[in-house]
């Protein structure tokens, strides 16, 4: 897909169709995502079956209301991506000096998507044991699990880790922990069976964000370095977390092929036997385009 100024940050399958929600920053490179795309399952279906296919019809969803959300403290766009029937959940990430990130519920009518700006929740930020911000980190992923919201905060290196559970029929928020650190960011995850969520776990080399390699643990450290000089590489797997009333559990890891490590993996959605993933944009031959892709997953 050929729109990589998009910077799609959300992905989610309702009825018949999968959305792709753009980051809808307040800025004129950004606005033409104020709103988001959709793609019939149908057509991804035979563009997964016949090779070199592509998709050659999308909609356009107007996003009313995101003016109001723009303005909120130190917005920077809308991340995660949840429906629950004809209602929808959006996280929005916010600047570094902002106390709090965003949860914003909406509905969807037809072809158009409404923001309600009277249900607008305050998500506070975790903060470092010296009482500061992770930089550029957020509420990267969002899950529903019967009438409970999960979200997840994209650093998960702290002494004491937590996911938020929001009921979405009070939108009421209560802290549930996680039973350990988990090293790299956490990306975007999805409700996969029973009470298991699974995860995109990515890491990408960056001056500005070398918390997420120097807090992993040595073991993880290494599979982010290569060479005599540990020279950093990126890296990206799947986890699986279980929920449980009182915590949640990191139960296993789920191994990528090498050749999928190098671009970020921004969102995830559950499809038939395996996972779609899409990342925010992807630089090629010196143009930028995004890229979906299926993943199948083995049943355990």
């Amino acid at each position: 897909m050929a729109v990589g100024s998009r910077e799609f940050s959300g992905l989610a399958t309702s009825g018949d169709r999968l959305y792709f929600l753009g980051e809808n920053r307040d800025d004129h490179l950004k606005a033409p995502t104020a709103g988001m795309y959709s793609i019939g399952l149908n057509e991804l279906d035979k563009c997964m079956e016949e090779a070199g296919r592509q998709v050659s019809q999308y909609r356009f969803h107007p996003l009313s209301g995101i003016e109001r959300i723009q303005k909120l403290r130190g917005y920077q766009g809308l991340e995660a991506l949840v429906f629950q029937g004809n209602r929808f959940f959006c996280t929005v990430e916010t600047e570094l000096y902002a106390d709090s990130c965003f949860l914003v519920a909406g509905r969807r009518q037809g072809d158009r998507l409404g923001i309600d700006t009277s249900q607008i929740v305050a998500l506070e930020k975790p903060l470092l044991t010296n009482g500061s911000k992770v930089f550029n980190a957020s509420f990267e992923a969002l899950v529903l699990l019967g009438n409970d919201l999960y979200a997840f905060f994209e650093f998960n290196g702290f002494a004491r880790n937590y996911a938020y559970r929001i009921d979405t029929r009070t939108l009421k928020v209560e802290k549930v922990p996680l039973d350990r650190k988990i090293p790299f960011r956490l990306t975007d995850a999805v409700h996969w069976k029973n009470r298991r969520i699974l995860a995109v776990n990515y890491f990408f080399p960056l001056k500005a964000e070398a918390i997420y390699q120097d807090t992993a643990p040595e073991k993880d450290r290494l599979l982010v370095q290569s060479g005599n000089e540990g020279k950093w590489h990126p890296f990206a797997r799947l986890l699986v977390l279980k929920v449980k009333r009182k915590k949640v559990k990191l139960k296993r890891y789920i191994s990528m092929p090498g050749e999928l490590w190098t671009t970020n993996w921004e969102g995830a959605a559950l499809y038939k036997n395996g996972v779609l993933l899409v990342n925010d944009k992807f630089v090629k031959n010196g143009g930028h385009e995004t890229q979906l892709i299926y993943l199948h997953l083995r049943q355990k």
